[in-house]
């Protein structure tokens, strides 16, 4: 029986790998009007593109790939253990939603993995647009690469920003666990038990 609650996660990051795909492809519509209406700047674009930016553009987003993917699997192992299956988070969880019956501990876990996961998609898409749709000179191929590098980019960004808000919460929940460890020493230490 599938999970509710395990679509949400995946539809979470759909709609924001889509946000940042309309974003992108309004940035290169927009340069894509510019280049029409001006075509030494097309020229000039291209110029620069061609000489300086595709190799390095090539080997930057295959390398933020191949890092992703690296990363992506140690990071979303070590949150599950260290924040999603915490006492305190659940507890926090629980309170939180203590109300709705539809809710599920690891959603904004899955999230992250999508994300991540669609970075290391985009980045690929945007490498191997590099070697293909970058070698033609026109209007439209340089668009739509342009897409790609851009959508990799937001999405990148969006995914380093979940990335950081879990490690923020990581941190929170280690410092509420030694709070917690600190008080009951206290407590130990200034009511010893008697023999």
């Amino acid at each position: 029986m599938a999970d509710p609650e395990g679509k949400q996660w995946w539809s979470s990051a759909k709609r924001t790998t889509s946000w940042c795909l309309f974003i992108a492809a309004s940035c290169a519509f927009a340069l894509y009007l510019f280049c029409v209406g001006s075509p030494d700047l097309f020229d000039e674009l291209w110029t620069l593109y061609d000489r300086s930016l595709r190799g390095s553009m090539f080997s930057g987003f295959l390398s933020v790939a191949g890092f992703l993917l690296a990363l992506h699997t140690f990071i979303v192992v070590k949150m599950k253990e260290e924040v999603y299956e915490n006492d305190a988070y659940i507890e926090k969880l629980h309170n939180e939603y203590s109300k709705s019956a539809a809710f599920s501990r690891y959603a904004p876990l899955g999230n992250l993995s999508g994300l991540l996961f669609s970075s290391i998609l985009w980045s690929v898409l945007a490498a191997l647009g590099q070697l293909t749709i970058g070698l033609i000179e026109s209007v439209y191929p340089f668009c739509a690469l342009l897409t790609t590098v851009f959508t990799a980019i937001f999405v990148f960004i969006v995914a380093l920003y979940y990335v950081r808000t879990n490690i923020h919460e990581w941190l929170d929940l280690m410092a509420e666990n030694e709070h917690i460890l600190y008080s009951k020493r206290m407590r130990e230490r200034d009511n010893p038990k008697r023999n």
